[in-house]
């Protein structure tokens, strides 16, 4: 299942009689200096020059992939039990992503 949440959000969910995971997703803040989504002052760029990202930022950032990782992770059980059809997911997780944005 590919859930397309607009041009630039999109979270690929692979269910299969062996389960139910997430194949890619890019619903995860990055670090503007390396592209991780797993960096938070960890890249040696990050670690020189805090013009583009400061202290706040990054727990700003961070604080959004938390909330973004237990949202994939109530896919991953909703798709694995069937709870919803697709379409009614697709505005679950648009509607679950708009609360986090305005949350963070």
């Amino acid at each position: 299942m590919i859930f397309e949440i607009n041009k630039d959000q999109r979270i690929v969910v692979n269910a299969s009689a062996g389960g139910v995971a997430i194949e890619s997703s890019n619903l995860r803040e990055r670090c503007p200096y390396c592209g991780s989504a797993y960096c938070y002052f960890s890249c040696d760029q990050s670690q020189h020059d805090d013009k583009q990202e400061n202290e706040a930022e990054v727990k700003q950032r961070q604080l959004y992939n938390a909330a973004i990782d237990g949202l994939e992770s109530l896919i991953i059980a909703l798709v694995g039990v069937g709870v919803a059809s697709e379409d009614k997911l697709r505005l679950a997780i648009t509607e679950a992503l708009d609360a986090i944005g305005n949350r963070f």
